[in-house]
């Protein structure tokens, strides 16, 4: 009968990685979280500034994380409107959009990335 030397070791880290990955996704997706806030606030228009400045990330829960503003008038500088006096319609800006969509096209390093760090974790 053979022996499988360092599996021990094997299992103790992987078990140590199970342990602590739910905690490194959270701060992943908290990394990308600020990635699209960033993304999003450089691509708001500014008036008063307000609507910059109300830009927040939420509280990651089972691995979801938000971007959003508490600014009632956000939906109609992010999609557009009609403006009420004159009828004519005002383009929206698109800014969270857009960062959504920037975050998508980096979406695959960060993983790769990602990934990398839980297998480097490993030492294999």
């Amino acid at each position: 009968m053979s022996q499988t030397y360092g599996f021990d070791k094997f299992q103790k880290r992987l078990l140590k990685l199970a342990n602590e990955t739910p905690e490194k996704i959270d701060n992943q997706i908290a990394r990308m979280q600020m990635m699209v806030l960033a993304d999003t606030k450089q691509g708001t228009p500014v008036d008063s500034g307000n609507l910059k400045r109300k830009w927040t990330v939420g509280q990651i829960s089972n691995g979801v994380g938000e971007v959003g503003t508490n600014q009632d008038y956000a939906p109609h500088v992010e999609k557009g409107f009609i403006h009420a006096n004159s009828g004519q319609k005002v383009e929206g800006h698109h800014m969270l959009e857009k960062a959504v969509e920037q975050m998508n096209n980096r979406f695959p390093d960060e993983m790769k990335n990602f990934f990398e760090e839980l297998a480097g974790d490993l030492k294999l």
